[in-house]
């Protein structure tokens, strides 16, 4: 995928700051976005570059991103879904990430953008038949979708990852192509860089109100102590882990919640090396190398009863040491020596209700959208999801990607989407 831009536009990355404008009480936009990680920035990319006309506001609380989601991911990217919308959401966000460096460079600017795409692949491993089953059901699937994907057998996967431990496990499969991990603050430097050249305002501040009869009418945002009332044509919720919360400004019902994930980076010279794919231990445990050295990250997502608290990043290495490094030792050769060297935790936008996301209008207000929920799998699908809200604003419809079963009605009409490879 590669977007051709032969229009040129003034850099004006700097971020608008209200209480330095006092003149912008009271100012209309055509979108103005609630959110501004990756997935608002995203969109704001995409209505801007589609439509320059468009007036665009994007409000974020933390200018620094200190905490957003998009700076904290893991930052990788897979085809291996069980859905057909996912997977074609990632296959034409992997795509779009391939020609960023075309894609979103700035006129003028002197080096093109690099997120540091590092092509590899996912590996889902199965310890039983009826996981093998269910890996064969997701790889028809795949296949389906022009994925070039394929299973492999115990022999298989000693043949090729002599480092494997495969006691337990009955099978795996794997990606050939267009899966692999990426620098997550650089992709959302670079969304925000371009948007921002295109005209898109940057807004320091946090949501208050939302004006709502039948349609979105305005936003009332606070930034320090001082209040300013944004109207608007439309409103996209890209609020991520607080996209829930968002709506309880109005009383519409959003199942988004956060919920913290750990992740680990670790040094282990004896390990299996840059070959290793991101692999994924039947127990849910991951991991993957990291940089160009010998440091690898692993993490993996909790049972429900055991969800860490949400009110702070704290990282709990009783979960590492209980939970992580007994897998990691037992099924990478060389990983029972590894040397833990620093961590973080961040937050997905969790839903609750099926753990995909939520794109598109609201069922009852048409011109609030959301971009929310994606429980994990957000940043590597972001781009695709830029489009299709952008797709949306101006034609009324997808387009490039059918997203029906996505949209949030489905929430109302008790009509889950159910991912199996959830990590």
């Amino acid at each position: 995928f590669y977007i051709d831009s032969k229009m040129s536009f003034p850099n004006r990355f700097t971020p608008i700051f209200l209480k330095f404008l006092p003149r912008l009480r009271n100012i209309h936009y055509d979108v103005v976005i609630i959110g501004g990680g990756v997935m608002g920035s995203s969109s704001a990319y995409f209505l801007k570059f589609k439509e320059p006309s468009l007036k665009i506001a994007v409000v974020e609380k933390d200018s620094t991103y200190m905490k957003a989601s998009s700076a904290l991911s893991v930052s990788s990217i897979r085809q291996q879904f069980s859905c057909p919308e996912n997977i074609n959401l990632s296959r034409w966000s992997y795509n779009f990430l391939k020609n960023i460096n075309r894609n979103l460079f700035v006129d003028g600017e002197a080096q093109a953008p690099d997120i540091q795409l590092f092509q590899s692949s996912y590996m889902f491993l199965a310890s039983s038949l009826e996981g093998q089953k269910i890996l064969e059901s997701n790889i028809s699937v795949q296949r389906k979708c022009g994925v070039d994907v394929e299973i492999l057998s115990c022999n298989g996967l000693l043949n090729c990852y002599p480092w494997l431990n495969i006691d337990g496990i009955v099978a795996g499969s794997k990606c050939n192509a267009n899966e692999g991990w990426f620098d997550g603050w650089s992709l959302l430097h670079a969304f925000r860089k371009k948007a921002t050249s295109l005209g898109v305002d940057y807004i320091n501040g946090h949501c208050t109100h939302i004006n709502i009869d039948s349609f979105v009418s305005s936003v009332q945002i606070m930034f320090e102590k001082e209040s300013h009332i944004l109207d608007c044509r439309h409103m996209v919720n890209a609020a991520g882990p607080w996209a829930g919360e968002l709506m309880q400004l109005v009383n519409i019902h959003l199942p988004v919640l956060p919920r913290k994930r750990y992740v680990f980076v670790f040094d282990c010279p004896n390990g299996p090396g840059r070959r290793m794919p991101l692999t994924v231990d039947p127990t849910g445990v991951y991991c993957r190398p990291e940089g160009s050295g010998t440091l690898y990250l692993a993490g993996c997502s909790p049972c429900e009863s055991d969800e860490p608290d949400c009110s702070n990043l704290d990282v709990n290495y009783d979960y590492f040491n209980e939970v992580i490094w007994p897998v990691l030792a037992t099924r990478f050769v060389g990983m029972e020596t590894l040397k833990l060297k620093h961590s973080w935790s961040g937050f997905y936008d969790y839903n609750t209700f099926d753990q995909n996301g939520i794109i598109g209008p609201h069922s009852d207000i048409p011109n609030l959208y959301f971009a929310n929920g994606f429980s994990g799998h957000g940043i590597q699908q972001s781009p695709a999801v830029g489009n299709a809200i952008s797709e949306y604003i101006i034609d009324g419809k997808f387009s490039v990607i059918d997203l029906h079963k996505f949209r949030y009605g489905r929430i109302r009409e008790n009509e889950p989407i159910r991912e199996i490879n959830v990590v």
